[in-house]
């Protein structure tokens, strides 16, 4: 595949996913790209797009995902995203199991003396 292989791609209106690994498109050749309203997902693993390239198409195409390759920096931030989701979607569970232990932890006998005691304060009043 080459760029005017990509000028051929324009005629697929719903084209939705597109791995060009290992080919020779360059950045010239994304430009036939643009445009393509449907298509969120672009891989050019070892392909001759530079990181400008694959920047300039993601920023004329904002839904589209480009992926040049093993960017652990991007892994790295959405696995963190995800964990900061996750852990903020345990901490009212966690709030709530934390009451329930502490009442477990309330000992029986703590128990009978509060009620003796409210059981006195009705008597006098």
């Amino acid at each position: 595949m080459t760029g005017a292989g990509l000028a051929q791609i324009k005629g697929l209106p719903n084209l939705v996913y597109l791995n060009l690994y290992g080919t020779k498109v360059t950045d010239a050749g994304l430009e036939n790209l643009k445009g393509m309203k449907h298509l969120r997902n672009l891989y050019v693993w070892q392909s001759k797009v530079t990181e400008e390239g694959a920047k300039a198409l993601k920023a004329a195409m904002p839904d589209l995902e480009v992926s040049t390759g093993w960017d652990l920096t991007t892994f790295a931030k959405k696995e963190e995203k995800a964990e900061e989701k996750k852990e903020k979607s345990d901490k009212p569970a966690d709030a709530k199991a934390e009451k329930k232990e502490e009442k477990k932890e309330e000992k029986p006998a703590e128990k009978k003396a509060e009620k003796k005691d409210d059981k006195k304060d009705e008597k006098k009043q």
